[in-house]
């Protein structure tokens, strides 16, 4: 799993840039090597969302992610 967080005091800003990761993180039938590991396929497991507003004014936002990894490109 990998979790990613967002935090900004500009919600909108803040949204397209979870969606813009999201959409990036998104990977299907392709194959990449990362030090012997192959990542074989990345899916959202939960697509971002609002978390809470902090005492600070900033947004919190989080998606997770399921990951397929492979390692020596088995």
């Amino acid at each position: 799993m990998l979790q990613v967080l967002g935090k900004s005091a500009d919600q909108s800003n803040l949204v397209n840039m979870m969606q813009l990761i999201d959409e990036s993180l998104n990977v299907y039938d392709t194959s990449f090597p990362v030090t012997g590991w192959t990542l074989e396929k990345m899916e959202t497991y939960t697509e971002p969302s609002f978390v809470e507003l902090g005492d600070d004014g900033q947004n919190l936002y989080t998606a997770l992610y399921m990951a397929q990894l492979n390692k020596g490109g088995i």
